[in-house]
């Protein structure tokens, strides 16, 4: 995924269990570019990807952030519950879904705000700056 200044993914590494259920995911950075030397050259990990984004769509980027959706035990393009990761860091928020509406959406992240759905009821805006503090970047490979 990308904002057209950060490209984000997931790194797929180990046998496959069963499709797209491999042992260990990765998360990505680099800065945007079509130039697949530029990428490999400027590429860098932003820590385990335990979390559960495995496709683009389970991905938005915006302002120096990536905000991700877990999919255990909701259909495809809803969550269980989201993670913010600032690119720069590899610094993680867990938003854990309370509601009892149903599962959440991503829309979008800004410089100042996640939008998050919950279909068809609400929409969903959280400040970045009311986070807290951050969980400390998961350790990156060898």
């Amino acid at each position: 995924s990308s904002d057209g200044k950060d490209l984000v993914w997931a790194h797929a590494e180990g046998v496959p269990k069963a499709e797209y259920d491999y042992p260990k995911f990765t998360l990505y950075t680099a800065p945007w570019t079509a130039d697949p030397a530029v990428l490999a050259a400027t590429a860098r990990s932003i820590g385990d990807n335990s979390f559960g984004a495995r496709f683009a769509e389970d991905l938005r980027v915006g302002c120096g952030y990536a905000v991700q959706g877990n999919r255990q035990g909701v259909e495809k393009g809803s969550y269980s519950n989201v993670e913010i990761v600032r690119l720069a860091t590899g610094e993680r928020w867990i938003l854990k879904n309370n509601s009892k509406l149903g599962a959440l959406t991503l829309s979008a992240v800004t410089c100042e705000h996640v939008y998050l759905g919950v279909p068809p009821f609400a929409n969903i805006r959280v400040r970045l700056d009311s986070l807290g503090p951050p969980s400390p970047p998961p350790a990156a490979p060898p």
